[in-house]
């Protein structure tokens, strides 16, 4: 820098220091926005940048508009630096430090928080810890600790076991003087807790959540004591305090768009995580992030949905899953009050900044849901936002934020750990590259547990999230669960049932074996009998024979399956006047169920053979209609290739099929379903969205 600029900063400093109770004042500063219309005129403002200027926004390019705040005895020579290159020049805000004096009233009008109006860091730290000492489902944390000592609060939102591996970080005012971002995310945080709105409900309740309302306690204080726009972090360096501790996150450290000037607003700190506040921020969530479904950033200002990295503009990892979702999301935010947002890569949308929070969550960790939001407003009022702005803007991001939570839920499986994809991802390219080879279950074992605790129940329900197949669902302490392990697992699994509570007991010691048994070498007849398990076409030959020999039934078409298979089944009617009076009948929904086509089946026929006075009384006094095979395609595959297959055989991301059993329009994935493909009961990205119950439904 040069002398005078030095200078300047130095004797700021020493000011801060020698005024430390009294408040820095903005009179008369203005907020210009400028729009370079060349890109000497870029460059111009690049080296501007340097020079002792704020910028409230970014350079990025040649007709990009840029808002710089100038001090009141720098507005001649910045007049003459306007004159001297061609730019669009305007005066956003002519008085920042009349906007200060609006911010905050005069009287508090209660105590606690209320989102007509801005808090201090007391307020929001003892609301938070009188949140967790009045909800059983919240939990105070302690999520880091400051350069000046001062704790980083948070809450831990969790209202019922089995949410673990769903859990959404909610992380806001890194920038000290972004007073708008906390404001939101406490709002968010009471809605999560008091809404009685369905979609809200459903959404809060299968997630937990971490909010940590002020990650920058030192600068946040800081703001409100000394100086409002204050935007980094206290720590004393050279010649100024602070670093931006949204560019001293170890991840791309240091590569491209931050400072090394001490004095800079973007200054990236000596080395990555040299902010007492960054470091331990980052090692506590290090002890979370397994559980991370989602990673949120709040800031302020530019209207803005950021993707994923700061330090390049190529489209890495799920950028597109993550924008689409972003469109959808930036369509929700505006519904309620027009206000529009962009969505994109930080880099494409505004410009480099490395090493910020989101990325390193994002590169470290590969959490799968990561945003970054720029919130309200365009320049108008910039980073002193007035307090009736709360709500509003707090209202339709949080609308945004739902729409994202249920577009992931609904449409792609939340991620699992690398071991688990793996297993999946090579079971399913075995079923490609195999296709005409069965799957066998040699020295596969069904363990029978019965947890006696809690924490044991608490332990089943993770790890049937892990590749197990649970042939039983997890229920509660003292109700057994049957798990099939297979013998690559089992020493893990003896680990697993020593650690827990459990009484243990292998129910079946090879499940092969019991496959092998289960089918005669040879088929004795034509038809069906039921002294065996038959194929569909079986099942469906004997339908459509009698069909075509009996006046009193009639072959119907039921729905169709994503194979183009026809779902086929019967109506039998003895006598006119029974059309109210009808019986529905089906099975075999969950395609390895044999036993329950087969039961049909039988009952059918007993139907229309049966010489017992009562079976022949209650027979001709309904109609019926049986439809034994409701999942034909996953029924075809259990004979062909896998006799423990469950689902339909729809694809879906990473792996084949939804459990057609939880995918009808009522109450649709509204507890006991799976929102991971990869699981025996995944519900489908939507009702309805199956192919086969789709048609059944309508028929």
């Amino acid at each position: 820098m040069n002398l005078v600029t030095t200078f300047t900063f130095l004797l700021l400093l020493s000011l801060n220091q020698i005024l430390a109770d009294e408040k820095v004042r903005y009179d008369n500063f203005q907020v210009y926005r400028l729009t370079p219309r060349s890109q000497k005129a870029v460059q111009a403002l690049r080296e501007l940048e340097e020079n002792g200027y704020d910028f409230w926004t970014s350079v990025r390019g040649v007709n990009q508009p840029v808002d710089v705040m100038v001090p009141p005895h720098y507005k001649h020579r910045f007049n003459d630096f306007i004159r001297l290159n061609e730019f669009d020049a305007q005066i956003y805000i002519p008085d920042v430090q009349k906007l200060i004096d609006n911010e905050r009233p005069q009287t508090r009008k209660s105590v606690g928080l209320e989102w007509t109006d801005y808090h201090t860091l007391d307020e929001i730290n003892d609301w938070l810890k009188d949140l967790a000492s009045t909800n059983d489902n919240i939990e105070l944390v302690t999520a880091g600790k400051t350069y000046e000592g001062r704790d980083i609060l948070g809450v831990k939102v969790s209202f019922k076991a089995g949410n673990e591996n769903r859990t959404v970080f909610i992380e806001s005012n890194i920038h000290a003087r972004e007073w708008i971002s906390s404001a939101v995310t406490t709002w968010m945080l009471n809605e999560i807790l008091t809404s009685k709105d369905s979609e809200v409900r459903q959404v809060a309740e299968s997630h937990d959540w971490y909010f940590v309302p002020v990650f920058n306690p030192d600068g946040f204080v800081y703001t409100h004591t000394t100086d409002r726009l204050w935007r980094k972090t206290r720590v004393p360096y050279s010649s100024c305090y602070g670093a931006d501790p949204n560019r001293n996150w170890d991840y791309h450290f240091n590569d491209g768009g931050a400072s090394p000037s001490p004095c800079s607003e973007t200054y990236c700190g000596p080395k990555a995580f040299s902010e007492p506040t960054t470091k331990s921020l980052s090692e506590f969530i290090t002890t979370i992030a397994p559980k991370l479904q989602a990673y949120i950033a709040f800031h302020s200002y530019s209207q803005l949905l950021l993707l994923p990295y700061g330090y390049t503009s190529k489209h890495l990892e799920n950028y597109q899953e993550l924008y689409d979702v972003g469109v959808k999301a930036a369509t929700s935010l505006a519904k309620r009050y027009g206000t529009k947002y962009e969505v994109g890569n930080i880099v494409d949308v505004l410009y480099v900044a490395s090493g910020g929070s989101m990325d390193w969550v994002k590169g470290t960790f590969g959490t799968r849901i990561t945003y970054t939001y720029e919130l309200r407003d365009t320049g108008r009022y910039g980073f002193v936002l007035p307090p009736d702005q709360i709500i509003p803007t707090a209202e339709e991001t949080f609308d945004s934020l739902v729409t994202i939570l249920q577009e992931f839920d609904k449409s792609k499986c939340q991620k699992m750990n690398l071991v688990t994809t793996f297993t999946f991802l090579f079971l399913l390219s075995l079923n490609q590259i195999l296709a005409d080879e069965k799957v066998r279950y040699d020295n596969f074992q069904v363990y029978r547990l019965t947890p006696r605790s809690q924490k044991a129940v608490q332990a089943l329900r993770e790890l049937e999230e892990n590749g197990y197949d649970f042939w039983t669902s997890v229920r509660g302490v003292n109700q057994p669960v049957d798990v099939m392990v297979p013998p690559h697992y089992k020493h893990r699994f003896n680990d697993f049932i020593r650690l827990n509570e459990f009484d243990a007991q292998i129910y079946i010691p090879d499940v092969q074996k019991l496959i092998d048994n289960e089918r005669p070498q040879t088929r004795k007849s034509v038809g069906l009998e039921w002294t065996d398990y038959h194929t569909l076409d079986e099942i469906n030959d004997w339908l459509k024979s009698l069909a075509s020999s009996n006046d009193h039934i009639e072959l119907v078409t039921a729905g169709k399956t994503y194979e183009g298979r026809d779902i086929l089944g019967v109506k039998v009617s003895f006598k006119a006047g029974n059309e109210n009076r009808t019986v529905f009948i089906e099975s075999n929904i969950h395609a390895r169920e044999w036993i329950s086509s087969a039961v049909t089946t039988w009952m059918l026929n007993e139907l229309l053979t049966s010489q017992d006075p009562a079976v022949r009384q209650v027979a001709e006094s309904h109609d019926w209609y049986f439809v034994p095979v409701f999942n034909p395609d996953g029924f075809v595959y259990t004979h062909t290739t896998d006799r423990m297959w469950r689902k339909t055989r729809v694809p879906h991301f990473l792996c084949y099929g939804a459990d057609p059993n939880r995918n009808w329009d009522y109450h649709f994935n509204d507890g006991g379903a799976s929102p991971s493909p990869c699981s025996s009961t995944y519900s489908g990205p939507k009702a309805f969205s199956e192919p086969s119950t789709k048609s059944l439904s309508e028929f």
